[in-house]
């Protein structure tokens, strides 16, 4: 279903239960983000952690914090479409980069900020 609807440009993150992809949607050719829970973890406890993430996205609206846009859920798959802003990971930019004192903080800053949004939601980032 999801060669469908995207056509996948790149992986750009992949754990033991979801994937990341760039994607470029096929019914208007924008480019978006898809996180996708792989098909072998489709089991009663990744499906719920997935959903409950739903809920928590759906409540973060702030301009530092990549939008969710859509929410794909059949009994196939399940997708959290997002906002492309056409970055690439931290950890990409320091495989191929040293970044000066000054670059690191202004990014350890903004960090902090899309943080601090986050945590006055109650919420707590997993992957930090």
């Amino acid at each position: 279903m999801l060669s469908h609807h995207y056509q996948i440009i790149d992986t750009l993150h992949e754990n033991i239960s979801t994937v990341v992809y760039r994607a470029l949607r096929t019914s208007d050719g924008k480019r978006v983000i898809v996180k996708m829970l792989k098909p072998g973890e489709m089991n009663e406890h990744r499906i719920t952690q997935f959903m409950n993430e739903q809920q928590i996205l759906s409540q973060l609206k702030s301009p530092k914090i990549v939008k969710l846009i859509e929410i794909i859920a059949l009994p196939s798959e399940y997708l959290h479409i997002f906002e492309d802003i056409g970055g690439n990971s931290l950890y990409d930019m320091l495989l191929h980069r040293r970044f000066s004192l000054s670059e690191g903080l202004n990014i350890a800053i903004k960090i902090a900020e899309a943080l601090q949004i986050i945590h006055q939601k109650h919420i707590i980032h997993a992957d930090i």
